[in-house]
């Protein structure tokens, strides 16, 4: 059994063989700020958004299932992607120096990514299904048939990482400055089966996302014009209701969509420029779309938070409880030494005037 071979380049041996991992210039520093400040957002938001979520009864159970897969996705993103991203700039240095680290970033990268788009067209779906059949979306997409929807489509970047790395076979990896990131040698290894995995899990899926959201935008304006003929004393019916209901959510995950695509867009050209013609680019350029990559697992929880109005309540009512109890408890632990000496300053007097009494 060959192993795989793994090697830095030359510019990140000379700064580590000089300085053996300390930072290099200004440059380095704000680019290590940014992506920790990133990294903690990623992961205390998305863990927030957990909470509120499980904790949010009035948003649909499966709207809340295809959330949650979302949000743990990015999480996981945050934890295995961002953040040893983050102690590299921090170190400049691999966190453990071995190929097996590189690879399994290298591929979890892969794989993740592929996972939020494929975890995205879920969602269009089951918008599609709730807003074109709004009274039989309750039969139509249960809950086993939604976590069986999930989990296959987490699935399907995995199968095809595995397939791809059994085709290949034995391949450089190259762990580069400029991104603090592990890249495939594509010398060795050609490009059609990155390429064609960008095609797969990029691209199609988000084409495919932005056709469903386009057909519901014209079944929500047809819908909005056959309202319109209606008179004014005619109430909606149920189906109206239900309709809306299904019309606005669908908008909010339009929005986390089109954040992923504006986000992810920069890192794959310049992901599919390296792995195409094997030249390198601007530093700068690779660190722009390197951050905007990664702030888009952070900014979905915002557009959580200002599209639904359940959850915005929900999490107000949490922060609210969590600085309650942080008041509470410095209140205790200020006050307890004061009431612990007033207490014996009371008990002595009582003592002393109870004596005086008595004799």
């Amino acid at each position: 059994m060959h192993q795989n071979t793994f090697y830095f380049d030359a510019s990140k041996n000379e700064i580590c063989l000089e300085n053996c991992g300390g930072m290099n210039g200004a440059f380095d520093i704000i680019k290590c700020t940014v992506v920790g400040i990133i990294a903690l957002l990623i992961i205390i938001g998305n863990i927030f958004c957990l909470l509120v979520l499980w904790r949010t009864k009035e948003i649909h159970l499966i709207s809340r299932l295809f959330m949650a897969a979302l949000t743990a996705t990015d999480l996981t993103f945050g934890f295995l992607v961002v953040l040893p991203v983050a102690v590299s700039s921090a170190y400049n240095i691999w966190p453990v120096i071995h190929d097996t680290m590189c690879h399994f970033h290298e591929a979890i990268t892969s794989v993740l990514g592929g996972a939020l788009t494929m975890s995205l067209l879920g969602i269009s779906i089951d918008r599609l299904i709730a807003v074109c059949k709004p009274l039989q979306y309750p039969t139509i997409m249960t809950q086993r048939r939604a976590l069986i929807l999930i989990i296959t489509l987490w699935a399907l970047p995995f199968i095809y990482r595995i397939i791809s790395k059994w085709s290949i076979g034995l391949y450089q990896l190259q762990f580069r400055s400029d991104s603090d990131m592990c890249w495939v040698c594509t010398k060795q290894t050609g490009h059609t089966v990155y390429t064609a995995g960008v095609g797969l899990f990029m691209v199609i899926p988000c084409f495919c996302t932005f056709c469903i959201y386009a057909r519901l935008f014209v079944i929500a304006r047809r819908h909005a014009r056959r309202i319109a003929v209606l008179p004014n004393n005619v109430p909606q019916n149920m189906d109206g209701e239900v309709f809306n209901m299904h019309t606005k959510s669908a908008v909010t995950f339009l929005l986390i969509t089109a954040t992923f695509g504006i986000c992810w867009m920069p890192f794959t050209g310049v992901w599919l420029y390296r792995e195409i013609t094997g030249e390198a680019t601007s530093e700068y350029l690779v660190v722009a779309a390197q951050l905007t990559t990664f702030s888009s697992s952070w900014l979905d929880c915002l557009v959580y938070y200002y599209r639904s109005k359940v959850f915005k309540r929900t999490a107000r009512k949490m922060i609210c409880k969590m600085c309650c109890c942080l008041r509470s408890s410095r209140r205790n632990t200020t006050r307890l030494p004061t009431v612990r000496t007033i207490n014996v300053r009371e008990a002595h007097e009582l003592d002393c005037s109870t004596t005086s009494d008595w004799k």
